[in-house]
């Protein structure tokens, strides 16, 4: 009698592993499937990105969306809606010559490895806004819009982040 107990508890116990781990892939590919659907609106309005191969790509049928650099063409509140669904997004280009403050949020949000403004921002008045970037990595900026002072005064604000100054 209880080892007939021991192997229906047993047996419970093991629907239930897999129960949950048919949930938790099925999450990731309701995730990708939605990386991949805003990845795809944002390159049918001109941005360029790449995926990379990846042992997810096993579970949700597509490799993670790993780098996209946006244009200034796009709308920014498009972009600004789209970027938070990019959940393994690592490098960021964008080519806004203006950024709101709420945008510089949604973009310090995304855990990037590497974030490159080459438009018309930043300029010197935006270098106190940009300390937001203080996890990311490499931050690159368009040099000719920025005086000596200014960079200097970001890399104070931003000691652990690596400037590239193009």
């Amino acid at each position: 009698m209880l080892r007939t107990r021991f192997s229906l508890k047993a047996l419970l116990t093991i629907v239930a592993v897999i129960a949950v781990i048919c949930a938790y892939c099925g999450r990731l590919r309701t995730l990708a499937g939605r990386e991949y659907a805003a990845y795809h609106e944002l390159c049918e309005l001109g941005a360029e990105g790449d995926d990379w191969i990846s042992p997810k790509e096993l579970i949700t049928g597509r490799p993670p969306i790993v780098q996209i650099r946006i244009p200034a063409s796009i709308d920014p509140q498009v972009t600004m809606t789209l970027l938070p669904t990019l959940n393994n997004l690592e490098a960021l280009t964008l080519e806004y010559d203006t950024m709101t403050a709420n945008d510089m949020r949604v973009v310090e949000s995304l855990s990037l490895r590497s974030l490159t403004f080459c438009g018309g921002f930043p300029t010197d008045d935006d270098i106190e806004q940009l300390s937001i970037f203080d996890t990311v990595p490499f931050l690159t900026l368009p040099a000719e819009r920025l005086s000596d002072q200014s960079i200097s005064h970001l890399q104070e604000l931003l000691p652990h982040t690596k400037l590239v100054l193009r």
